[in-house]
């Protein structure tokens, strides 16, 4: 019960993060904003290529903004590694607030 809860909490900690990350980068500019929502759109075409259960995994709806609940997310929270959307939009996220 009590790893469940730490999970569930850090999962709502790097969400609040995402969403964080994803609201700075669509309040700049609108040519940038432009520009971010299609690298945001081909990231996501990337990883359904990949991953054709990508739809499944919550930090995917939380990137494209679908509203899916996390309990409908059957396959996980994150992709690991340099699939991380957690990470990609870090990256981003880092790329924008230095230009």
């Amino acid at each position: 019960m009590k790893e469940q809860l730490e999970t569930q909490l850090n999962e709502e900690t790097i969400v609040k993060a995402v969403e964080e990350k994803k609201n700075f980068l669509y309040s700049l500019d609108k040519k940038t904003t432009v520009e971010i929502y299609e690298k945001i759109c081909d990231l996501a075409d990337e990883l359904e290529k990949k991953y054709p259960d990508a739809r499944k995994y919550y930090l995917f709806h939380t990137m494209i903004n679908s509203g899916m609940k996390r309990q409908d997310c059957s396959a996980g929270f994150d992709f690991s590694g340099d699939d991380s959307i957690a990470k990609l939009i870090d990256d981003l996220y880092r790329k924008y607030k230095t230009d």
